[in-house]
């Protein structure tokens, strides 16, 4: 009986969780897990400790996911040098110039002649915002 007790509190942790947007829900994963080996085998000991290694790794994976995907793109001088005369292609017109993809890499461009959508363009000049013209 406590041990779907213990389950049904894990799962109220991550219901919860959901609409308050916390950082609670590794705690309700433990105690599921820990519902769940109490239910196999009623040992204590064993349900605690297999709880706290399932909330321990369910932060670290979770924490780890996020910071990868949240990681700064940062780019260096050199790793901007080599654009000129790459052709790329026009992906969207924003308001004060255009988003260019080049290689797979997504870069914001200026043009002295109008684009849109879909042409093709060749970089005239490197930096951060690249000049670009359109490939004849």
């Amino acid at each position: 009986m406590i041990a779907y007790i213990i389950i049904l509190l894990g799962i109220a942790i991550i219901i919860w969780d959901i609409f308050t947007a916390g950082i609670f829900y590794p705690i309700g994963v433990g105690l599921i897990i820990a519902g769940l080996v109490y239910l196999v085998y009623p040992s204590d000991l064993l349900a605690i400790s297999t709880g706290l290694v399932g909330t321990i790794l369910t932060y670290y994976f979770t924490f780890k996911l996020v910071r990868s995907n949240y990681e700064k793109l940062t780019l260096t001088t050199e790793e901007i040098i080599g654009l000129k005369n790459k052709v790329g292609r026009v992906i969207k017109v924003l308001k004060n110039g255009y988003l260019v993809e080049i290689d797979g890499q997504e870069w914001t461009a200026r043009s002295e002649y109008p684009l849109k959508e879909g042409d093709k363009v060749i970089v005239v000049e490197e930096g951060v915002v690249l000049k670009v013209k359109p490939l004849k």
